[in-house]
């Protein structure tokens, strides 16, 4: 793949695809969580895991709607993404993004049914808000296992999450 996105003669760069690179780099780092969540024997975990994994892999190509790239590049780097590759198939062979809650079901899809009512700038922020907020509250029941994976997942989740309100205040 980076043959493809860095072409040269072994040397140096000679032109960079910047947006097939962010690809990449986001298929890889979506299949590692699904991996690091497989590991665990954890329902909630992988629940947690699954939900955060749909729904930025929803923002990236909406992103991508937005900014009128090619949906295909993304079917081809982006995937596979597990049990979720064939939803985002579907996704990637749809342009139209009103059609693409039915599609995807569940609390992201009724996320993103809900976030279309809004105004149209905030439209995506709302729609990552709302599934951050999800999968924290999906985590709190984690919190109050005595012991286990649930607690640890659960306290860094959150921390990762006071990290990003952190970083919001200071910038």
């Amino acid at each position: 793949v980076f043959r493809e996105i860095a072409p040269g003669d072994g040397g140096e760069a000679l032109e960079f695809d910047k947006t097939v690179a962010d690809i990449v780099v986001d298929g890889a780092y979506l299949r590692h969580l699904l991996a690091l969540g497989d590991t665990l024997d954890s329902a909630l975990i992988r629940m947690s895991v699954g939900h955060r994994v749909l729904a930025y892999a929803v923002s990236v190509l909406w992103r991508a709607l937005r900014h009128n790239r090619p949906l295909k590049l993304y079917r081809r780097y982006l995937l596979p993404l597990g049990d979720y590759s064939s939803v985002l198939t579907d996704l990637t062979n749809m342009g139209n993004i009103e059609t693409w809650p039915s599609l995807i079901g569940g609390k992201v899809g009724d996320s993103l049914a809900e976030t279309f009512h809004g105004e149209q700038g905030a439209q995506l922020s709302r729609f990552e808000l709302r599934n951050a907020n999800h999968v924290l509250t999906m985590v709190q029941d984690g919190r109050m296992q005595t012991g286990g994976p649930e607690r640890v997942f659960g306290f860094l989740t959150m921390l990762h999450a006071e990290m990003e309100n952190l970083k919001l205040i200071v910038t």
